[in-house]
This record gives structure tokens, C-alpha cells and sequence, in this order.
């Protein structure tokens, strides 16, 4: 069926219109849906939106129904939606820091420039500043020198720079010489006299040896001293010195021997130039053998039981050749007794006895050759220093006690244990209080305290000083040495007592 241009066209453009409705209906519910889930936007546009009307676009629709997301304005743009591209207000306009020597104008919010640096306003360098810029106060290069004019060593001079006066210099000396006197460095002036030289001794140089045949020369030269100039030089001649005979020397020698005969040539060299100044050959005549002494060939030795043999030998001395030989026979040699060693041996103890077997070896087939068992008494007990043991220390009040113990150094075992008693302490007050054991002391106190008030440690009566051990013993002493005691302590006699100790038997015999 035929259909005019008009109709299709008229179809096509309510076709477009139907899709655009649908499209737009299915963007309004989407959205809407969104933003009821999202908990956000305002949906009160779009259910006043007409979804009949045809000219209404996806643009249009989603102008309509979006919340703007604002950006903050810059230099050079406004405030901007994000979405829809909607501005508000201005934009904010450069804020410029002005231009330096080295940077241009610039933007102290966006960091955007405009213009060019004003490069640096140089003021030229002078005699006491560099090139400076000043507008920064940078400064490039050094400072100028002064153009000094007619400064000299006795004339001031003045820089015709900046019209600074500087002193005349004055004179720069260089010391005189052996020819030259004092001169100025800088002005040539000259002061004085030449030094003239001063010689040295004689120097010998270029020297050329006298042989035994043949002259030899040298120079002798004098230096100045001073400036090491040559003054003057004379060759010196020296005579030959002649051969120097040496010691005979032997040459081409033929050892002799006991039967044939030797030779050899003596010469003479001169010691200093080696040339031979003399040859002689003498003859020696054979030797003859030289009985050596007797030795032993072939040798058996005897042992402590069988004979020995030997074959007794002469050589000569000089050549070595045999002359004789001889057989002897040596006698068994029998055993020799060596130390008696001890074996099986069982040391004694403080209480038994000890035994060993007393051998005899041979000392040279080491063959047994008797056997005595023999036995050793009993060590007994070796008493050590006694010491101290359950001690119970003694207060300002109560006796202290310890039992003193011996044992024995060898065994360990107890020889003797005895319990001992040390006398209270008594107290020692100052401001009525015991400074040992801090009980307050009455009158009544002190005076039963049986050490009396204001002792210390009991040291009261005859004040006679004693020396007690300090690492064991029970005896006190009139010496520091007596029985070679380590360490002792020296007290009064009554706090010896008091602590326990005896009298020493050698000290108060």
C-alpha cells in the first residue's frame, strides 16, 4: 500500500515522540527510586513534572531533578555546579605579589605569573663594596683595588678611586751580598758596602786515583762561603805509588797423599793493582799412612746374660784405608740393681696401716730381681686450727656461747669439740640510752649491768692491750706475730677475757 512522504514522516515524529515519553517516564522512576533509598534529594520536582509534554528532553528532565554539588570558585572561575554546569556569583579575581628581580608577578592563591622579572638595578663596584643590586641587595664579583697614584718607600700615595691616603711604603731591603751591598727591592736605592767573600778550606774535585804505575790528579778548590762562588782551581798531580807485595797466595794445588806426592804454585800478587809480581812451585812428598784411632766393626753387645763381640779396627787417619782388624769377645755383663721402685702400694691413713711391694729391676734388661712387701704405720690424727661452730653471739645482757672444734686436716674427723661461753656484752650508753641495743638505761640499770656506765665493749681495769686471732684460735697474746696468727686484733685484756679467750702458754708462762 502506498503511503505519501507526509504520513511517514508525520509516524516517524510520533514514534520519536512515544520513545522520548517512555525515556523520560523510566529516568523519572529510577531517579525517584534513588532518592527515596538514598534518604536524600528533593523529589518535589519531579512529581510536578509533566510526563505528557513532549518537548521535555533527558537534559531537562535531569536539570530538574538533581541537587547541586558546588565548587569553590577560583581566580578565574565562579562558583560551579559540578553536575550541571550552573555558576553563582564571581569569579574571584588574581591576587598578585609583586614582581621581583629574579621572579615575575604572581598569583599568590593559583601561582599563575604575568610579566617578566625586573632583573636586578646594579650599582657598580667601588674600592670597599662589590656590584650591588639595589633593589634586593644581592651583590655579584669583588670589590675594585684601590688605583693608588705616586705611592713609593718615602712618598704617600692617594687612590684616585675613592681618595684614600695611604703611607709611603718604605724601603724593602734585600740583604747584601758578597758583591752587592744593601739594596731596596722595590726602589733600587742601595745602602752600604758589599759583604766580599768569605773562603772556605780547600775542596778536592774531579779526582783521578795514582795507580801502582800510573799518576793521578785532583782539583783543588776554594768556595766563598757565603754565595758558593768559585774563587779558584788548581789541578794537582800525584805520583805513582808503586806495586804493594801481598802475602804468598797457593795456586794449582795437588793434594798429597799417603802414597803419592803433592805440589802447588806460591805467588804474590800486588794488594792494590792484583798484578802478579812473583810464581813458585814447590813439590811435597807422600805422607805414609797415620795409624787412627782403634774402632768398633760388626759389633754384638753383651747383655746380663750372654757374651758380646766386636771386631776392633785401625784406618788410617789421613786416607782411611784399613790397616788391621782384630776380633774380640766381651764378657755377659750380669745384672745391675737399679733404685727399688714401689708397687701395689696402699697409703696409710690416720687410723690404718699403709703396705707396698718394694721392687728391684734390672737397669738394663729391666728383669724383676726382688720383691719385699712391706707395710707403714698408721698416720694418726693432724690437728687443725680449731674453729667455731653453733656460735650464738652474746647480747648487752645475755651470755653468748660457740663450741670450739678441732679437726682433723687429713681425715676431716672431729678430734675434740668443747662449748665455750662469752660474757654479756653490757651495755654502752650515751644520754642514758644503749647504743648497741637501744634499751633506755636507768641508774638502777647500769649499775647491774656488770661492765660499768660509759665502757665500751668492757674495756675497763688495768687497760692492758692484748692481740687476739681473728680467723680461729682461742688464745690471746702478748705478740702480733705469736703463733704466726693472720690478721689479729688488738684489745684490752679484760675484753679478751670477756669474749672467751685464754692466755697464750708462751706468752704468759
Amino acid at each position: 500500500m502506498y503511503t505519501s512522504s507526509t504520513e511517514r514522516n508525520s509516524k516517524k515524529g510520533m514514534a520519536r515522540t512515544s520513545d522520548r515519553l517512555s525515556l523520560v517516564y523510566i529516568i523519572s522512576v529510577i531517579m525517584i527510586i534513588g532518592s527515596i533509598l538514598s534518604g536524600c534529594g528533593d523529589t518535589q520536582e519531579l512529581k510536578e513534572v509533566d510526563y505528557t509534554e513532549t518537548y521535555r528532553t533527558y537534559d531537562e528532565v535531569k536539570e530538574v531533578a538533581h541537587t547541586h554539588d558546588w565548587k569553590d570558585a577560583t581566580c578565574v572561575n565562579p562558583k560551579t555546579c559540578s553536575q550541571c554546569g550552573e555558576t553563582m556569583g564571581e569569579a574571584l579575581g588574581h591576587t598578585w605579589e609583586n614582581a621581583t628581580c629574579t621572579e615575575p608577578q604572581t598569583c599568590s592563591r593559583c601561582g599563575i605569573t604575568e610579566g617578566d622579572p625586573l632583573n636586578h638595578d646594579w650599582q657598580e663596584a667601588t674600592c670597599l663594596e662589590p656590584k650591588t643590586c639595589s633593589r634586593c641587595g644581592n651583590t655579584e664579583g669583588n670589590t675594585l683595588e684601590h688605583e693608588i697614584l705616586n705611592l713609593s718607600c718615602t712618598e704617600f700615595g692617594i687612590c684616585t678611586r675613592c681618595g684614600k691616603e695611604f703611607p709611603a711604603l718604605g724601603h724593602d731591603w734585600q740583604e747584601a751580598t758578597c758583591t752587592e751591598p744593601q739594596i731596596c727591592r722595590r726602589c733600587g736605592l742601595t745602602e752600604g758596602d758589599a759583604l766580599g767573600h768569605d773562603l772556605c778550606e780547600p775542596e778536592k774535585e774531579n779526582r783521578k786515583g795514582a795507580t801502582c804505575t800510573e799518576n793521578g790528579k785532583y782539583d783543588e778548590v776554594v768556595y766563598c762561603f757565603r754565595c758558593g762562588e768559585e774563587i779558584e782551581r788548581k789541578e794537582i798531580i800525584v805520583e805513582p805509588l808503586g806495586h804493594n807485595p801481598g802475602e804468598p797466595e797457593i795456586e794449582n794445588e795437588i793434594e798429597l797423599t799417603c802414597t803419592q806426592n803433592g805440589s802447588h804454585d806460591e805467588v804474590i800478587y800486588c794488594i792494590v793493582c792484583h798484578e802478579e809480581l812473583g810464581r813458585e812451585t814447590k813439590i811435597e812428598k807422600a805422607l805414609g799412612h797415620k795409624l787412627g784411632d782403634l774402632v768398633r766393626e760388626n759389633e754384638i753387645k753383651p747383655t746380663c746374660t750372654e757374651e758380646g763381640s766386636y771386631d776392633e779396627v785401625a784406618y788410617c787417619s789421613v786416607c782411611g784405608e784399613e790397616i788391621s782388624r782384630k776380633a774380640k769377645k766381651e764378657k755377659a755383663l750380669g745384672h745391675k740393681n737399679s733404685a727399688a721402685v714401689k708397687e701395689n702400694e696402699k697409703k696409710a691413713t690416720c687410723t690404718e696401716k699403709g703396705s707396698y711391694d718394694e721392687v728391684v729391676y734390672c737397669s738394663d734388661c729391666h728383669k724383676e730381681i726382688s720383691r719385699k712387701t712391706k707395710t707403714e704405720k698408721a698416720l694418726g690424727h693432724f690437728m687443725s686450727a680449731a674453729v667455731k661452730e653453733n656460735e650464738k653471739d652474746a647480747t648487752c645482757t645475755k651470755k653468748g656461747s660457740y663450741d670450739e672444734v678441732v679437726y682433723c686436716s687429713v681425715c676431716h674427723k672431729v678430734i675434740s669439740r668443747k662449748t665455750k661461753t662469752v660474757k654479756a656484752l653490757g651495755h654502752t650508753t650515751t644520754s642514758g640510752k644503749c647504743t648497741r641495743c637501744g634499751e633506755t638505761i636507768t641508774e638502777v640499770t647500769r649499775s647491774s649491768g656488770g661492765s660499768g656506765s660509759g665502757s665500751s665493749g668492757g674495756s675497763s681495769g688495768s687497760g692492758e692491750l692484748v692481740w687476739i686471732p681473728t680467723i680461729s684460735g682461742s688464745k690471746y697474746h702478748k705478740k702480733s706475730t705469736c703463733s704466726n696468727m693472720k690478721n689479729p686484733e688488738q684489745v684490752t685484756k679484760e675484753e679478751a677475757i670477756e669474749r672467751g679467750f685464754d692466755p697464750c702458754g708462751k706468752c704468759y708462762k
